[in-house]
């Protein structure tokens, strides 16, 4: 039996490092889960105090379909990107807690 985890580890761990980080870091890591979901995670226009973490999956549209933007909006509220990164379906946009923001 092959045993899966819920969530992808390596953007489980990297946010977990960043956002708990002495100090801001930068981060540019590119993944692909075992179905197909690719993420992306990086920092917008260098600023180590944001995090944006974006997902493209085949079946988005389908998802769309189904209502997955209403409940995207009831989980992530501000964090939830109106327009996602370009070659995404979705970008939350992360911003560390204040005393570890600086530039």
């Amino acid at each position: 039996m092959i045993l899966l985890e819920e969530n992808n580890r390596v953007v489980y761990e990297t946010l977990k490092a960043k956002l708990s980080a002495a100090k801001p870091e930068s981060v540019n890591i590119a993944a692909v889960d075992f179905d197909g979901v690719q993420y992306q995670i990086s920092n917008p226009g260098n600023d180590k105090g944001v995090i944006i973490l974006s997902a493209k999956m085949r079946m988005f549209q389908d998802l769309v379909e189904h209502g997955v933007t209403d409940l995207l909006t009831r989980e992530y509220g501000d964090a939830l990107q109106a327009t996602p990164e370009d070659g995404y379906d979705v970008t939350l946009r992360l911003i560390s807690p204040p005393f570890l923001r600086t530039k």
